[in-house]
C-alpha cells in the first residue's frame, strides 16, 4: 500500500549514501581528482568529469557529474537536488504496458 504521508514520500526520493559538496582542486590524469571538502581536507575521488575550481557532488568516493556555480542560491541548489532525485526515482520506475496510464491503477 502506498503511503499518503508527504514526508515519507519525500524521504523515499532521497538516495542512500552520503553525498557531500566539494571543490575540485585538480584532475590527476589517471581517472581520479583531488577534491577539497568544506572543512579544508583534501580527498582523492574517482572521476575527472569536473574541471579544477568547479564544485561537485561526491558520493561513495566518486564525482557525481552535476556541477553548479557558486552564484546559485541555496533555494536553487535544493530544487536542483530534489529534481535530480526525482528523476533518478522515475528512471527506476517500471514502465506500464501500452494502453495503461497511472489513472488506471
Amino acid at each position: 500500500m502506498a503511503t499518503t504521508n508527504i514526508w515519507q514520500q519525500f524521504k523515499a526520493l532521497i538516495p542512500e549514501g552520503v553525498r557531500v559538496v566539494a571543490t575540485i582542486a585538480a584532475n590527476n590524469g589517471n581517472g581520479t581528482s583531488q577534491a577539497t571538502l568544506r572543512d579544508g581536507s583534501v580527498i582523492t575521488v574517482k572521476g575527472e568529469s569536473i574541471s579544477a575550481g568547479q564544485m561537485a557532488f561526491i558520493q561513495n568516493g566518486e564525482i557525481i557529474p552535476i556541477a553548479f556555480s557558486k552564484s546559485l542560491s541555496c533555494r536553487q541548489l535544493c530544487l536542483g537536488i530534489i529534481t535530480m532525485h526525482y528523476l533518478e526515482q522515475m528512471s527506476r520506475r517500471p514502465q506500464l504496458p501500452e494502453g495503461f496510464n497511472d489513472v488506471d491503477f
